[in-house]
């Protein structure tokens, strides 16, 4: 698909509803990772994507050639599970309850992995729910929320095949015309979903992180905080190669505000990724690319300046 083309599929999708952006590989444009030329910062807090800057990154990026849409109105059902039985039960269970609502695009990039889109004008963050199958590799299921995009066309990293739609494809299905969903029905399917998975494949629940509850006003995550269980559940996920961008981060901003400078933070996660028993693939590699940034933002972010943007 040539640039003309690209910038053609973008318009579509953004004339249907959807916010597109552009793509190297699984990720926008990150000066010095992907590209030599610029970021697209802040894309996590876009909420509209104009034609002006549809043709714009056209220019800037000719080399992105996959294309994602936004999932903060368009959140997505991600199934990281490697069991094509299990894999295609979930995608029953999610047909025999949303069907009735809209049509059930689905999309697969390396399979049986696949992504379900849903809409909702009432955005939520990221859900995520780990399991560990029977092999004990930990796999995950998430609902892609605000802040987050989805790879809707172009091609797969690791297969070289393009990604494939199933029921209709984003561009040629509106936006509005997908099964409407809140974040309350959002958890609850992925708890149906880790109870089938447990139930009819030997799965198991991984462990979960222990969250704080701060003043009755809901029980989040402390990433710079919590106690000895909370240092080794990150410790334990980086090592067994589980939600690797996430675990370092936080990882990072504790090793900070605990007084390890940014150098030896950096050391420091680098010698737990040396050591992690997951494959040292291509994905591994990336995030062990990242770390140098994830020590500096630890630093200089929120933990120095409550407003820095996220830049990786």
């Amino acid at each position: 698909m040539n640039q003309q083309d690209i910038i053609a599929l973008r318009l579509a999708l953004r004339r249907t509803g959807f916010a597109p952006i552009p793509l190297f590989g699984k990720e926008p444009p990150a000066y010095g990772k992907n590209n030599k030329r610029k970021g697209l910062s802040g894309w996590q807090r876009l909420q509209e994507v104009t034609p002006e800057e549809i043709e714009m990154w056209g220019k800037m990026w000719p080399d992105a050639c996959n294309t994602g849409v936004l999932t903060r109105l368009t959140p997505t059902l991600d199934l990281d599970i490697l069991n094509e039985p299990a894999v295609r039960t979930i995608e029953e269970h999610v047909r025999e309850h949303y069907e009735e609502q809209g049509p059930i695009l689905v999309r697969i990039g390396k399979p049986p992995k696949r992504a379900i889109l849903f809409r909702t004008i009432e955005p939520f963050s990221k859900i995520l729910a780990n399991v560990v199958a029977p092999n004990g590799a930990v796999e995950k299921i998430e609902f892609l929320g605000d802040g987050q995009q989805v790879v809707a066309f172009g091609v797969h990293p690791e297969t070289k095949r393009s990604y494939s739609w199933f029921g209709g494809e984003p561009g040629k299905t509106t936006n509005e015309e997908l099964p409407y969903i809140r974040e309350a029905e959002a958890r609850e399917l992925v708890d149906q979903i880790v109870d089938i998975l447990v139930r009819d494949f030997h799965y198991r629940r991984a462990l979960e992180r222990a969250k704080k509850d701060r003043k009755g006003n809901g029980a989040e995550y402390d990433a710079a905080a919590g106690g000895a269980a909370d240092w080794q559940y990150l410790i334990d996920n980086i090592r067994n190669g589980h939600a690797l961008h996430d675990s370092l981060r936080d990882l990072a901003a504790k090793l900070i505000k605990s007084g390890t400078s940014a150098g030896a933070a950096v050391n420091q996660l680098r010698a737990l990724m040396e050591g992690s028993t997951t494959a040292h693939d291509a994905r591994w590699r990336d995030r062990y690319n990242e770390i140098p940034r994830l020590g500096g933002y630890a630093a200089w972010g929120p933990l120095g300046c409550a407003n820095a943007p996220l830049t990786f």
